[in-house]
């Protein structure tokens, strides 16, 4: 470039000022020549001349002298600035020096700036497309370039890890010929549309290859569209990962088990079908409360224990566990937990994997089952000696104490766990009468025993005791043994010890129930449904089945979860006849022991007389005193019976007793729902128990202030939701709090 094109100079800041128009210059010219004529024309004045001759040769030198002016002056700074342009347009660099001091030198300098801004234009052009090349050529994914047609116009070298070929092999080819025929359809749709689009997979012809694209159109001046510019990503990687993913999520949907992800505070992330289906509450309603929504209160020491071994080991496993399902029932797991990692190896969580293990209790049930049958084949003895020997070992090492009666009441069998549940050796107890583990008062247990049995087993739950004299509380299943005839021979029992059980059934009744109610026991309520749907409600909220056998409907009917069965002469899949002997049946023959049994005596009453129902309610207390199969309450209108009827009845009979408490009727219900509440891992807001209770804010509050003033209850604020809890005070007063009751 020329020497004032230096890095330090710029042809935009020349500034002059021009001293000689060229007007001016043509002016001076023209008069000089002028001049120039005349003074030739007087020196010549004496001479003789033509005028028209002299005329043409005075005209001539200033047409001369002009044109030499002009040809010097304005034409040749005109080329100069004319081959500028020539070599701009050329792309070269271009510089025009021309010192006329007029407007030429001003025309000069103006295409010196503008020919030193479009070099540095062209400069920064050229920079940036080297940038912009580089970047195309060194980035992981393919560019390339459509016309209208879908030919390939332009690709980077990437399309050589894509496609195995180079630009050159590509370009001016169709697009469509390097996709797989199954989404070529697909791909012309999009790209018909002409818009700009992303997200676009399609699979490579002959290749397992699968790649994401997106596009840009673009159009010519005119803004005719031209084709798209392209980039494509391979995802193929990606899309395995999703399909395993995929894989693995479907195999954690469809599990039996529950498997469930939970964070360092041990709140649920994540909730699978299997865990649904065992515990009943869906993923939204799980998914962030914490586990121990699921643990009864008094095992969340244990639960703490076994995650404090799972951070210090990783894993914790084959953990039997006690869960409590969304409707209250108690379901034991095989529980495994994990420690979950990242890629640094810090800790971000735990997966626990529970199984119900209800399928277990079938074996056992099994077992108890292939004893019997080996009770029922004694003349068989000898053939199956083997067989009955090694079934002998099982039930002699089984967690069951298992012994038989004969029909005398004789003891006839004994294993060894039935020596350590009742402490009597073998040697000591085969050939005693049975009757000398039953307590006093179930002396009549063993006969109603073989009164009941059939060809099925009788499971209940009883107290027995033991050599030194301890009562303790079994489940037991009788399993009644035939000989060849079908006569009965022999009873066998498999007892097992629930102590502990009944012990937190009976626990978990008298923290949630607000009266004094006692498994076994019947109980007669006078005047009062209301009553009755009351302390049936709190049963059911224990675990207990509920049952209602009335005449009234069910719109009166005041109690959630029970199973209503109608008093009526008429048959029908939800109705019982009021007659004695068909409720007995009815509700002996009732699964499992934890049943509240609900029974409107009116209307049997007007059916039936009164010794009948008198018998009923007899064999019904007897049933479930022997048994334990629950709690029944009879309701009756005094009126239809004579003062006399009715004292009888209140004396096979318990009356309810409510519990006491120095709280205030409304503020103790307020409390009792509050720690439901809590119980399953719920923390109540103000509003939702004006919304409960139908009170106004104001009258909420005093009764919250109330509460909180004396400790039980405290009010805390969740964003701008205020939200309440009981305080360990408030939870021991539904625990270890002992009240007098008075007689309702």
């Amino acid at each position: 470039m020329e020497k004032w094109m230096i890095k330090s100079f710029n042809p935009m800041e020349i500034k002059k000022a021009y001293r000689f128009p060229i007007f001016l210059k043509i002016v001076l010219v023209s008069l000089f020549f002028s001049t120039l004529s005349l003074s030739l024309y007087v020196a010549t004045f004496y001479f003789p001349r033509r005028f028209a001759f002299e005329y043409l040769v005075y005209i001539g030198i200033i047409l001369f002298g002009t044109s030499l002016f002009a040809a010097g002056s304005i034409v040749e700074p005109i080329k100069r600035v004319k081959e500028g342009f020539t070599k701009l347009a050329n792309g070269e660099k271009a510089y025009v020096k021309v010192n006329t001091g007029d407007e030429l030198e001003e025309l000069a300098d103006s295409f010196n700036i503008m020919a030193y801004e479009i070099m540095r234009q062209r400069e920064v052009i050229k920079e940036n497309e080297e940038k912009y090349r580089s970047l195309v050529e060194n980035i992981n994914d393919w560019v390339f370039e459509i016309n209208e047609d879908l030919i390939i116009t332009y690709s980077s070298s990437r399309c050589l890890d894509f496609l195995d070929r180079s630009p050159y092999e590509i370009i001016n080819r169709p697009l469509l010929e390097f996709i797989d025929s199954q989404d070529r359809h697909s791909v012309m749709e999009v790209l018909a549309e002409k818009k700009e689009f992303s997200g676009l997979d399609v699979r490579l012809a002959n290749q397992d290859v699968v790649l994401e694209i997106s596009g840009k159109p673009f159009h010519d001046d005119s803004g005719n569209f031209k084709g798209y510019r392209c980039v494509a990503r391979d995802i193929s990687l990606r899309k395995k990962a999703e399909q395993e993913t995929a894989y693995l999520v479907s195999i954690l949907e469809h599990t039996i088990d529950a498997i469930v992800s939970l964070d360092l505070d041990t709140r649920i992330v994540s909730w699978n079908k299997g865990a649904e289906k065992m515990f009943g509450y869906t993923a939204e309603e799980m998914v962030g409360k914490p586990l121990s929504t699921l643990i009864p209160p008094e095992k969340h020491k244990d639960c703490a224990e076994n995650f404090k071994k799972v951070v210090n080991e990783g894993f914790a496993r084959d953990i039997e566990a006690i869960r409590i399902s969304k409707n209250g029932k108690i379901v034991v797991v095989d529980q495994t937990v994990t420690a979950i990692h990242d890629s640094q190896g810090e800790l971000t969580g735990f997966v626990a994997i529970m199984r119900d293990i209800t399928e277990r209790k079938k074996a056992e049930m099994a077992l108890r089952t292939a004893y019997k049958e080996l009770e029922e084949r004694t003349k068989e003895l000898e053939e199956s000696k083997r067989e009955l020997e090694y079934l002998a070992k099982i039930v002699e090492n089984s967690n069951d104490a298992i012994y038989s009666i004969d029909l005398d009441n004789k003891i006839t069998s004994w294993n060894r766990t039935a020596e350590r549940l009742f402490g009597w050796r073998r040697e000591e107890i085969l050939g005693q009468d049975v009757n000398i583990i039953v307590p006093e008062e179930l002396k009549k247990e063993i006969s109603n025993v073989k009164e009941k049995i059939g060809k099925e087993n009788l499971t209940y739950e009883t107290r027995r005791i033991t050599k030194d004299g301890k009562i303790i509380f079994v489940e037991v299943t009788a399993i009644p043994v035939y000989d060849s005839d079908g006569k009965l021979t022999r009873i066998s029992f498999i007892a097992r010890d629930i102590s502990s059980k009944l012990k937190a059934e009976k626990e978990l009744l008298r923290r949630i129930s607000r009266y004094s109610i006692e498994k076994g026991k019947v109980y007669l309520i006078e005047h009062s449904t209301d009553l009755c749907d009351e302390i049936l409600s709190d049963l059911i909220k224990c675990g207990f089945d509920g049952y209602i056998f009335t005449r009234r409907n069910s719109e009166d009917i005041k109690c959630e979860g029970a199973r209503v069965f109608y008093l009526s002469e008429k048959e029908n899949f939800n109705t019982v006849k009021p007659d004695p002997k068909v409720l007995r049946e009815s509700i002996i023959h009732m699964q499992g022991w934890n049943n509240a049994v609900v029974i409107d005596l009116d209307y049997i009453l007007m059916k039936t007389q009164f010794s009948e129902v008198l018998e009923f309610i007899q064999e019904i207390k007897d049933a479930f005193y022997l048994f334990s199969k629950g709690v029944v309450i009879f309701h009756i209108d005094p009126s239809l019976i004579s003062e006399s009827e009715l004292k009888i009845l209140k004396k096979e009979c318990e009356s309810i007793k409510q519990k006491e408490h120095d709280l205030p009727g409304e503020v103790y219900q307020l409390m009792r729902h509050i720690y439901m509440e809590n119980r399953v891992g719920n923390r109540p807001s103000i509003k939702e128990l004006m919304e409960k209770f139908g009170l106004a804010r104001n009258t909420i509050k005093k009764r919250l202030s109330y509460l909180a003033s004396r400790g039980l209850i405290k009010i805390e604020k969740e964003g701008r939701i205020k939200i309440v809890e009981l305080t360990d005070k408030g939870k021991d007063y539904f625990v270890i709090s002992h009240r007098t009751a008075d007689t309702i």
